[in-house]
């Protein structure tokens, strides 16, 4: 059911920006021995996929070396992902996301995603690693978007700020979903969290509609960024209990 939910809630949202992120849909990493020790290069060449194509379902997976070697692989991956979803919430704290921090390795990142995603579309039938690699894809695409925002109109500082709070909220939203991206009830205060985050979202939304002369592409932006929080929100409202 958990499962679900979460497939759930990322196909309502997540269509747009996984569409714009071609490499992610034509290229799933590496088993790890260390997650600390991960390299980009160790990420894209160990345990190396050789000999399984595409066709390994229906030629390969029936003998029981196969059936081991895929659930291995499925573990690896996994890890992988938990690993590349951590390191994304190191960028977002209690007060701020540190946006300039996150640019600075955005590119490596970009390439583990690659090469993850790369690795999970090779594994048959996965519906729990594929709903995990499309939590870990729309985490790092809304954040990537979010500090290109934050630089780009950095100039319109009255604007941008507001802007960049409800960037904060929103991500701040996705560290309440666990590793998997299943809302993470066991979070503390997790239902005050939501309130509280709740009430800025309507003060922010609220203190910029009343803002004159905003250029309309910046309304745009702030409006974009404002729908997605309230998805999220929505989401994890409705699903606050165990299911």
């Amino acid at each position: 059911m958990r499962c679900v939910l979460a497939s759930t809630l990322f196909l309502i949202f997540v269509a747009r920006p996984i569409a714009s992120y071609a490499s992610a849909n034509e290229t799933l990493g590496a088993p790890m021995n260390s997650i600390k020790r991960l390299t980009p290069g160790a990420l894209s060449m160990r345990g190396t996929l050789t000999g399984v194509v595409h066709d390994m379902k229906s030629k390969v997976v029936e003998s029981d070396d196969a059936q081991l070697f895929l659930k291995n692989e499925s573990i690896a991956v996994s890890q992988v992902l938990d690993w590349f979803v951590n390191r994304l919430r190191m960028f977002i704290n209690n007060a701020e996301f540190k946006n300039e921090a996150f640019e600075e390795g955005v590119d490596l990142m970009r390439k583990d995603l690659n090469a993850i995603t790369k690795r999970a579309l090779l594994i048959p039938d996965s519906a729990a690693i594929k709903n995990q690699l499309c939590f870990a894809t729309y985490f790092f695409l809304n954040m990537e978007d979010s500090a290109n925002v934050l630089r780009m109109y950095r100039t319109y500082i009255t604007e941008i700020h507001m802007a960049s709070w409800i960037v904060y909220i929103h991500l701040s939203l996705l560290r309440l979903f666990n590793l998997h991206g299943i809302p993470d009830l066991t979070t503390p205060g997790y239902l005050e969290i939501l309130k509280r985050l709740r009430r800025l979202l309507v003060f922010w939304g609220s203190v910029f509609s009343e803002l004159q002369d905003v250029l309309p592409l910046i309304a745009a932006v702030f409006e974009d960024k404002l729908s997605l929080a309230e998805k999220v929100l929505i989401y994890l409202e409705q699903h606050n209990s165990p299911m």
